[in-house]
């Protein structure tokens, strides 16, 4: 008898052959991460990672995957509102206006940049390559998303610009070394971003249009910066750092690299932060 052959639940376009007589367990929670705060305050996006166990091929595996859910800012309400079930679905990020939102999903096997909008539940594929494109950023006027994509040389990311419909991107940063989670001003003037040119993940900024980039953690040696966040008035950004720290903590600065402020202090890594409306 043959054995019949069903999609894996990695997800990543793949098949393999799982023992229909041992179908897949249920689905534990890992973790759940990188949270977005919608723009009235009401709701989260965020990503939950799975494990659950399949046997394939008359061998117990694990598989673990990603997808995205919704929930109100109190916790009591809570949906899926991705089907995906990649290895890896994240970064969402709001459009400014609350309606849709932008992720990056390897459900296919490469990263790839998407939007859903949430009245509708239509999922849109903005890029298709067999590159790497992550980190969406939305522009304030929700026309445009900055992200990041490797297209140009492979495992290194730069940062890119498109229309929010999809279309030709425009490359704004070019450094031989990786640019990567960008994330543009409320104001729209600017983009703030990591890049490993020193060789250790550091804080930059530049113009919306690529143009004037500023390294801002000039002082902070070999530690690593992560996740910048704009604060809603463009006057703060906020970001993770292992700077005098054996953990990542939350750090506060300046567009213009002053006063910089450190506001956890060595409980765990904190990352991923977002500020409220």
């Amino acid at each position: 008898n043959m054995t019949p052959r069903i999609t894996s639940p990695v997800g990543n376009g793949s098949e393999e052959m799982i023992d229909p007589e041992n179908p897949p367990g249920e689905p534990e929670m890992v973790e759940a991460y990188n949270a977005s705060i919608s723009p009235d305050g009401e709701q989260i996006i965020f990503t939950i990672r799975f494990t659950r166990e399949v046997t394939v091929e008359g061998f117990l595996q694990y598989h673990e995957y990603e997808d995205l859910f919704l929930a109100s800012i109190d916790g009591q309400r809570i949906e899926r509102i991705t089907g995906m079930e990649a290895p890896r679905t994240g970064n969402a990020v709001w459009s400014p206006d609350g309606k849709s939102i932008a992720f990056d999903s390897n459900v296919d096997g490469d990263s790839e940049i998407f939007t859903i909008a949430l009245d509708t539940d239509i999922l849109a594929q903005l890029t298709f390559n067999a590159d790497d494109d992550r980190y969406p950023t939305w522009s304030p006027d929700g026309l445009n998303i900055a992200f990041a994509s490797d297209r140009i040389s492979p495992g290194f990311l730069q940062i890119w610009r498109m229309s929010a419909a999809g279309g030709d991107p425009e490359q704004l940063t070019t450094s031989a070394n990786q640019s990567f989670a960008p994330a543009w001003s409320p104001d729209g003037e600017s983009i703030a971003f990591i890049s490993n040119r020193r060789s250790d993940p550091d804080l930059f900024v530049m113009a919306a249009d690529g143009t004037n980039e500023r390294l801002i953690t000039t002082s902070d040696g070999s530690a690593e910066d992560l996740n910048p966040a704009w604060s809603k008035d463009s006057a703060w950004i906020a970001f993770s750092s292992n700077f005098e720290s054996y953990v990542l903590e939350l750090t506060f600065i300046r567009p213009d690299g002053t006063e910089r402020q450190r506001i956890s202090d060595g409980q765990g890594d904190n990352r991923y932060v977002d500020w409220l409306p």
